[in-house]
């Protein structure tokens, strides 16, 4: 491996590792449990990595739709105008 594979390499990692999302197992749906090629992630996902991190004043879940396969943030309380969306990222 040369050093410019290795690079490009760890940069990879370090964006999966930062950018990547996680689907909750406890947000899968049957159907997405009992279908093998079903993942958890992780999943880049770019404009929803825009959201600020916060765990103690997250208010979405990330969900992906069964039939479409695509993703959705979902907010699990109401949120108020200008408030600032929060996601916990761990």
């Amino acid at each position: 491996v040369t050093d410019e594979e290795w690079d490009t390499f760890l940069q990879a990692c370090m964006c999966i590792s930062t950018r990547g999302f996680h689907l909750d197992s406890s947000n899968l749906s049957d159907k997405q449990q009992e279908n093998s090629n079903s993942s958890a992630g992780p999943f880049l996902l770019p404009v929803i990595d825009l959201l600020n991190h916060d765990p103690s004043r997250k208010c979405t879940t990330l969900h992906r739709d069964d039939t479409t396969g695509m993703f959705c943030m979902i907010a699990e309380r109401d949120i108020a105008a200008g408030e600032e969306v929060f996601h916990s990222y761990g």
